[in-house]
């Protein structure tokens, strides 16, 4: 026996967050105007939310190799300033 469509995971969950609102939308019947509006400020509201915490976390990997960087500029000067001084102090 084959069925008669494919249901889909967004069905499920709709319907098991909420059987009445599945119902209304099998029938044809949507959210009322003032929902949709709600719900399209919270999209635009999360949508910001995931841009500035994709640029926030870009911002500290740049740190991150910047500080690294640094590190390793530091850990060469020092090798350098040793092996400077090492060489001058024995060749006295």
């Amino acid at each position: 026996m084959v069925p008669s469509r494919v249901i889909q995971a967004s069905e499920i969950r709709e319907y098991i967050f909420c059987p009445r609102s599945w119902a209304f939308r099998q029938r044809g019947i949507g959210p009322p105007p003032e929902a949709v509006k709600h719900q399209e400020a919270r999209f635009t509201q999360g949508d910001r939310f995931h841009r500035e915490h994709g640029e926030a976390v870009c911002r500290a990997g740049q740190q991150l190799r910047t500080g690294a960087f640094l590190i390793k500029v530091g850990l060469a000067v020092i090798v350098w300033g040793f092996l400077t001084w090492w060489y001058l102090s024995s060749s006295s």
